[in-house]
């Protein structure tokens, strides 16, 4: 069970196997054991997207390029998956259906339409239906959601902030953010309070408070934090399955869109996309998006569509900045 990321067949191994023990592909000490012939039929319908070709690369490559479904802990992957599917070894394999880097192209194409032609009505926008149809496969379990939220301001003045200091802006005061266009207010939340204080960009000797949030009803959303991760082929019928695969890189695209940090001064164009796609998202029905914090590895960022899906609970003990971390990024980010 340890040699998998993916949780269709993590779960599966829990189900089909009480045996326990040393699992020499993760090194895993108390792992779940399963033989792998007992996955081959699973697996085997992955093959509905290669074919075979002299000039193809290695099934693992490919596989790995469009799913997350091994752990890192596993130390050899390609004879992992050689006893899963046995028939493949030595077999090289090309994508049955390129993708020509369709689905980057088609997320250039919105960025710039959204910034230099159609602002409300762009005709690179992407089909509602099938939206709601990938969204439906990225949908956050209320159990995977933190039981409080946070939420951090830079304190201006000598003035302590208070409670509601912290809430989200008035209407028609907001500026433009990931997810809001301006004017519109969103509750910007992160999942622990390093998160939300790497958030504001506190410079060294600011004050910043930090407050408390939980859930006064439940919502529905959606985590763009690493779809390719989240996806799971072996949920997926065959037809679906092609038609996920092609659009993975789209999904991917918003979500390093939303992740990726923007100056102030460029926000106003470079939010474009990700706000009016987080726009169709509200529209279908959803309620926010988690999305990957890129100030604190490994957290998390989420924005409500409705402010009153939180309440203010409480303030945690104003934090003193004393040094701040810099890194260095390559010349083509600037």
């Amino acid at each position: 069970m340890s040699c998998f990321t993916d949780m269709a067949i993590s779960q599966k191994v829990a189900r089909q196997s009480a045996e326990e023990g040393y699992c020499e592909r993760c090194s895993t000490r108390r792992a779940i054991l399963v033989d792998c012939c007992e996955l081959s039929s699973d697996f085997s319908i992955l093959l509905s997207l290669y074919q075979e070709s002299e000039d193809g690369d290695e099934l693992i490559a490919l596989i790995e390029q469009d799913w997350a479904i091994f752990s890192p802990a596993v130390m050899d992957r390609k004879a992992l998956l050689n006893d899963l599917l046995p028939e493949t070894v030595g077999v090289r394999y090309a994508t049955s259906q390129p993708m020509d880097n369709a689905a980057q192209r088609r997320w250039v194409a919105l960025k710039d339409e959204l910034k230099y032609k159609n602002r409300f009505f762009p005709e690179s926008a992407p089909d509602a239906k099938e939206l709601a149809e990938l969204l439906g496969l990225l949908v956050i379990s209320q159990n995977d959601l933190p039981k409080s939220f946070f939420r951090a301001r830079v304190q201006r003045g000598d003035v302590a902030l208070g409670l509601g200091d912290l809430v989200a802006p008035p209407i028609g005061v907001a500026q433009a953010g990931r997810a809001n266009p301006p004017g519109l207010s969103y509750l910007y939340v992160a999942s622990d309070p390093e998160t939300a204080l790497a958030e504001v960009r506190p410079t060294v000797a600011d004050v910043v408070a930090v407050a408390q949030f939980e859930a006064v009803r439940s919502f529905k959303l959606v985590d763009l934090s690493d779809p390719r991760s989240l996806i799971s082929p072996f949920r997926l019928g065959l037809e679906a399955l092609s038609n996920v695969r092609a659009e993975m890189a789209f999904l991917t695209m918003l979500s390093e869109d939303l992740t990726r940090p923007t100056p102030a001064h460029k926000a106003a164009y470079d939010y474009l996309a990700t706000q009016y796609l987080c726009e169709l998202i509200k529209r279908i029905g959803y309620d926010g998006v988690r999305y990957r914090s890129s100030l604190n590895t490994g957290g998390h960022n989420f924005a409500f569509f409705d402010v009153t899906a939180l309440s203010p609970v409480g303030l945690r003990d104003p934090l003193f900045v004393s040094a701040v971390t810099l890194n260095t990024v390559p010349s083509s980010a600037a």
